[in-house]
């Protein structure tokens, strides 16, 4: 959750636009086209959603961007970063893909007034099966992991 909770401070340093990629992810993309694109199309955010039920499926944390001196981005940064805040404040409640529900969280308040583009309707400018690459084995410990010794099935 430290990436969104440093972007805001990010932007005013360095007077610009904040794209987060995750460590794991190859990144094999054009910033000019992803920038252009947004800022063409006044968009205030950029999310990977492939338009799961799910919340904390719903965005993929990994990959986003967040438009420098933009009223409704900046809104978005505020509000997700106090959720994280409470979240870390009460860690024992805090779950894993906390960072994803956060998205969708703040998403959802925020649906009437933010405009996302969706790198998941633009496979030509960010295709997410090119930059994500998990070997078998990491997977299914990853997957192990999140469910702390319970069975998988529950």
């Amino acid at each position: 959750m430290t990436r969104f909770l440093i972007s805001r401070q990010l932007m005013e340093y360095y007077k610009s636009d904040v794209f987060i990629n995750d460590i794991d992810l190859t990144p094999c993309y054009n910033m000019n086209l992803i920038i252009k694109k947004i800022s063409t199309k006044k968009y205030n955010v950029g999310f990977y959603d492939e338009h799961q039920k799910i919340p904390w499926t719903r965005f993929a944390a990994g990959v986003c961007f967040f438009k420098y001196k933009d009223k409704q981005s900046s809104k978005f940064l505020k509000k997700l970063t106090n959720f994280y805040d409470y979240k870390i404040k009460y860690y024992e409640q805090l779950f894993w893909s906390a960072d994803q529900f956060g998205l969708a969280l703040i998403q959802n308040i925020m649906n009437k007034k933010l405009k996302i583009f969706n790198f998941y309707d633009y496979k030509n400018i960010l295709d997410f099966n090119k930059i994500v690459y998990v070997p078998r084995t990491l997977a299914l410990k990853k997957i192990k992991s999140k469910f702390n010794n319970r069975k998988i099935d529950e």
